[in-house]
């Protein structure tokens, strides 16, 4: 509301000249919107050439919300990284120092880029933050980034998590579902969202 009106004038006709006022911009293709919203100056008009080494899918989602059921049901084929699963192995509680945790998986993923594998890496990646350095690992090997975002009913996801082998408490998931921060299309090549079921929605750029 403190902006003159005449600077959103001239932003609704910059907006309308590139054909994105009431609409998303059309980007020449997936990896061109990718890398717009990862340049310090981008240009709208770049068309980069898509030729990925690999893909990764990218699990979100608070605990219990579904996550490992959506991999068995639409990538059952690919290698997991998984930050539960590692935690198991070391021994790790959730709530304790995460730092061997993480360079684990960071050293997996690396092994999968490094050969050029499709997989799926899997931890609640809820911040964007989070997501940010996980991306930036994937995008320097050139892989095709796919995020999954997976968000039952609160109610049911409360229901899902009580009924886990070790779950989080509810006031815990109350204070995480409020940090919660849902990846957008602007993070990766492709985004699909699903409501913990086996209906989903791709959303493409």
């Amino acid at each position: 509301m403190n902006r003159p009106e005449e600077h959103l004038q001239y932003w609704k006709l910059a907006a309308e000249e590139n054909g994105c006022y009431d609409q998303p911009y059309s980007f020449a293709n997936d990896h061109a919107r990718f890398l717009f919203f990862r340049q310090q100056e981008p240009n709208l008009h770049y068309v980069p050439y898509e030729k990925y080494a690999c893909q990764v899918t990218l699990l979100s989602g608070l605990p219990g919300s579904g996550k490992d059921t959506w991999l068995s049901r639409n990538r059952a084929d690919l290698p997991v990284v998984s930050l539960d699963d590692i935690r198991g192995e070391l021994g790790v509680e959730p709530t304790g120092n995460q730092g061997d945790v993480v360079q684990l998986a960071r050293e997996r993923c690396r092994e999968y880029l490094r050969d050029r594998t499709s997989f799926a890496f899997n931890a609640t990646n809820i911040l964007k933050q989070t997501r940010g350095r996980w991306i930036d690992l994937f995008a320097d090997y050139d892989a095709r980034i796919t995020l999954v975002y997976v968000e039952p009913p609160f109610e049911r996801l409360l229901q899902q998590n009580r009924s886990r082998k070790n779950p989080v408490p509810e006031q815990v998931m109350r204070k995480l579902a409020e940090k919660c921060e849902p990846p957008t299309w602007t993070e990766g090549h492709d985004l699909v969202v699903n409501d913990g079921d086996s209906r989903y929605v791709t959303q493409h750029g």
